[in-house]
């Protein structure tokens, strides 16, 4: 049987073929796992480096998909959810060790409050609402357990660098890989 290196399930799942269909997948998530995982390291820099922010309507939790006003990298968000980001994380969390989730934080504009206040939900609540949109349409289209993510709500506490706070641009969920 070939001996599988970290350096072979890299370039392996670089081509789209599955941990588990390589020949010593255990033993190979194993070595991941320990010492620092060098498969694991280089799946997650890929993966937080090629996914993006994810962006919301002004007020709203619903995932806008083929909304054209709705893009990242240039393709509507349906495209890049379906063709980078979920591909990048199912290869990614076959690395993973067990103890490690996708964060996936919900953010909001800086306008509004941050608790409910009449008909408005509160900025936290909306951040948080999002970033449950956003793991929905992820284990509907992968087999990703729910365990694997860990949804923080950052309300209006986190705005784009050098974006106004209350700017639309800071109605958006970022996922990042531990």
């Amino acid at each position: 049987m070939k001996k599988v290196t970290v350096m072979t399930a890299v370039m392996a799942l670089a081509a789209g073929t599955a941990l588990a269909q390589l020949p010593g997948a255990d033993a190979l998530k194993q070595k991941a796992a320990g010492a620092g995982g060098a498969a694991y390291l280089a799946a997650r820099t890929a993966f937080n480096k090629a996914v993006k922010d994810i962006p919301f309507a002004y007020n709203s939790a619903e995932l806008n998909l083929d909304d054209p006003k709705y893009t990242v990298a240039g393709v509507n968000v349906g495209e890049f959810m379906k063709k980078t980001v979920i591909p990048a994380l199912v290869k990614a969390v076959e690395l993973a060790p067990a103890d490690k989730q996708v964060t996936v934080t919900g953010h909001a504009s800086r306008r509004g409050t941050e608790e409910p206040s009449g008909s408005f939900q509160g900025n936290t609540a909306l951040s948080k609402a999002r970033a449950e949109a956003v793991v929905k349409y992820i284990m509907a289209n992968s087999d990703l357990p729910e365990s694997r993510f860990k949804v923080v709500a950052a309300g209006s506490s986190a705005p784009l660098a050098g974006t106004d706070p209350a700017a639309d641009k800071n109605c958006r969920v970022s996922l990042e890989l531990q």
